[in-house]
Order: structure tokens, then C-alpha cells, then sequence
């Protein structure tokens, strides 16, 4: 563990320091805020201007004196003592790092997954600490939920004094190594003295039907943060359960050129079941004769908001986005069964400010109904 690499350097420091020769230089404080190659340049930074001090020392004394000799011992000892931590340190990035690694199973010398390469990160940043990179006041966090325990861990060393602002909503989370807890940020940022929080329960982006529906989807699973609709009236929304897949693509259709024929409206069609995207964004290129008012999303697209458009993409890249009526296809809400569904559920359906229309595969041959 690293408490154990942190008392382990701790020890060969004040090792080195009692041997007789390196004492008169010794009395550097070791800190476990700092990592075992960081205690160990703050020696090599003071110990570099002692013997710079004592090299110009040197220069200013008669050659045969006393005080000549013991400045030309102590530049003896301080190089050697400057060799003995530079390898102690090597020690640290040529061997400890990679001990480490192997220990949560990961090989250096092989392709690394996202997950991987995070862990080693931050591995290598506990032990070697930050080097040739900046460091940064003040960070802020959007779709904080969506954020692991390490990227948070990794983030605040390059934060200084732990100054984050973090906003988000974990009902909102489709990351399952997201943050559980918002809690959990105090034993990670540990560097921040004090946190203030402040609760935003009020959705002013979406009708009350909407918001009804969605917290119907939330409230099998939790009740916490639930949101609180403004006294705005609409549409309720509608679910559309057909008997396969290629009737969700007819019916959404047939339903979507009404639309465009007087595209008055931002509309968001989000294919909550991912194979349908490709089929989706085909037909609608069809459909949509003005090219500028049709936008396929993906993660790589950067959104330029038209207000009178039709946006395509997958449940993913709907996060933090809104339109004015909104198709999710692919969902049979009476299908959810885990609270990791139920999220994901929510996330699409609360895109919509004014309508929402779901259609999914269920039992039911095309049966129009309220949820």
C-alpha cells in the first residue's frame, strides 16, 4: 500500500541521515501530504544550495586552512549524499512504480484500457508527484456524478488546496464507476479544508407531466434527489409499445414527418437502444430536406444549438442537452429493473421541455397509453 512505500522511504531517509558523515546535514521533516520522490527533492533542493554555498565558500578561503579542509569534506559528503538520494529516487520510478502496478494487475509493457491507465496514474503520481505540469486554483466540475473515485483522486493533484466546484446529480449518473456518494469527495480531496453544499431540487426546464413521469421512473429505486416541477402545464407524455423493432422505426417515422413538415421546434430523437441509431440517422436524412437543420450527434460532434432542428443520437450523447419535444426509442419503461436502467430512463426522458413520446417493444400491439 502506499502507507507502506511512504514508511518505508521515511525510514531509509533517516537511515541515511544517521549515518555520521550525512548527519550534520539531516533534520528534513518527511511529509506523507507530499510523495516519496517529492520528500526526496526537497532534500536534493536544499542540499544543492548547501553545496553551492559551500563551493563559493571555498573560492573566498586561503587554500592550506583549516576551514578550507572541512568545506572541501562537506562537499565531499554532500555528493555523495546527492548520488545516494538521486538512486533512491530512481529506485522509486524504476521499481516501486511498477511493483505497484503489478499489484492491481497491471502490466506496463501492455496496452492499457482507460481503466488501466488511470489506475497507473495515479500510482505513479502518489509516489513521483507532479512534475513539468501545471498546477490550477480553482476546477470545475460538470456532470460531477459522472466522475470516478481516481479521476477525482487524480484531479486533485493538480488542484491546489482542494478548490472545487463540483455540480451535478447522481439520478443523473450513467457511469458505473461514477461517484456512489457525494460524501465520499471528502475522504478523496482530502487537500480541501472546508466544503459548503447547496441542493438544487427545482426543475424549471420541463413541463409537471414530464417531471412526473420521470420521478415514476426514479421512485421504485430511490427517493433522494428528486426533482420538484414549477406549476407548468402541458402534454402528457406518451408511450407507444409496438411488437419489434422495425415497428418502432414505422410508427416514430410516420410520426416525426408530421413534425417536420412545420419544424416550428428544437426536436431531440433519442434511440435508447443503441442499434436502432444507424437506421434512424439514415432515414432522417431522407426526410429532412434543409441539411442545416438536422444534426447527427456523437461523441466527437461539437453542437452548434439550432432552435428550429431535429437532433439524432443515442442515450449517451443526450446528457445535458434539452429540446422542446422529444422521441426515446427503444424503452419499455415497464421493463426496468435496476436502478442503473432507471437512471439512464430519466436521463432521456427529462431532455424534454414540452413533449415527450416513447415508443418500445412490449406486449401490446401499438397501444397508445399514459404511463
Amino acid at each position: 500500500s502506499l502507507e507502506k512505500i511512504h514508511g518505508l522511504y521515511e525510514r531509509k531517509l533517516s537511515e541515511l541521515f544517521k549515518v555520521t558523515e550525512f548527519e550534520p546535514f539531516g533534520g528534513y521533516k518527511y511529509s506523507t501530504n507530499m510523495s516519496p520522490s517529492e520528500n526526496i527533492n526537497e532534500i536534493l533542493t536544499e542540499l544543492e544550495e548547501e553545496l553551492t554555498n559551500q563551493k563559493d565558500e571555498l573560492k573566498e578561503l586561503p587554500n592550506d586552512s583549516i576551514k578550507a579542509y572541512l568545506c572541501r569534506e562537506n562537499i565531499k559528503s554532500l555528493r555523495k549524499l546527492v548520488n545516494k538520494l538521486a538512486d533512491m529516487k530512481n529506485d522509486i520510478k524504476t521499481n516501486e512504480v511498477s511493483e505497484m502496478a503489478k499489484v492491481f494487475g497491471i502490466d506496463v509493457k501492455q496496452r492499457l484500457n482507460y481503466a488501466q491507465s488511470i489506475l497507473y496514474v495515479y500510482i505513479y503520481l502518489s509516489l513521483m508527484g507532479i512534475q513539468k505540469h501545471p498546477t490550477y486554483e480553482y476546477c470545475v466540475v460538470d456532470e460531477g456524478q459522472d466522475f470516478s473515485p481516481l479521476e477525482y483522486a487524480i484531479m486533485s493533484k493538480v488542484v491546489l488546496r482542494g478548490r472545487f466546484g463540483i455540480f451535478g446529480d447522481l439520478n443523473q449518473s450513467l457511469d458505473p464507476s461514477g461517484i456512489a456518494r457525494w460524501e465520499d469527495l471528502f475522504d478523496i480531496i482530502k487537500e480541501a479544508k472546508t466544503s459548503v453544499r447547496f441542493e438544487l431540487s427545482t426543475n424549471y426546464r420541463s413541463i409537471r407531466p414530464i417531471i412526473e413521469f420521470a420521478r415514476n421512473i426514479l421512485a421504485p429505486f430511490t427517493k433522494d434527489f428528486m426533482p420538484e416541477s414549477i406549476n407548468r402545464t402541458g402534454k402528457e407524455p406518451i408511450t407507444v409499445l409496438v411488437n419489434s423493432g422495425d415497428e418502432i422505426v414505422n410508427g416514430f417515422l410516420s410520426e416525426i414527418k408530421k413534425d417536420i413538415k412545420v419544424l416550428d421546434k428544437s426536436i431531440g430523437v433519442i434511440c435508447y437502444d443503441d442499434s436502432l441509431l444507424d437506421k434512424i440517422s439514415a432515414e432522417m436524412k431522407k426526410i429532412v430536406k434543409n441539411k442545416e437543420q438536422l444534426v447527427i450527434l456523437d461523441s466527437g460532434t461539437r453542437v452548434n444549438y439550432i432552435p428550429k432542428g431535429v437532433y439524432v443520437m443515442n442515450a449517451l450523447n443526450s446528457k445535458g442537452l434539452e429540446f422542446s419535444k422529444v422521441y426515446v426509442l427503444g424503452l419499455n419503461i415497464g421493463e426496468i429493473k435496476s436502478f442503473d436502467e432507471a437512471r439512464r430512463a430519466f436521463v432521456v426522458t427529462t431532455r424534454a421541455m414540452n413533449e415527450l413520446v416513447i415508443y418500445g417493444v412490449g406486449e401490446h400491439e401499438k397501444t397508445d397509453r399514459k404511463y
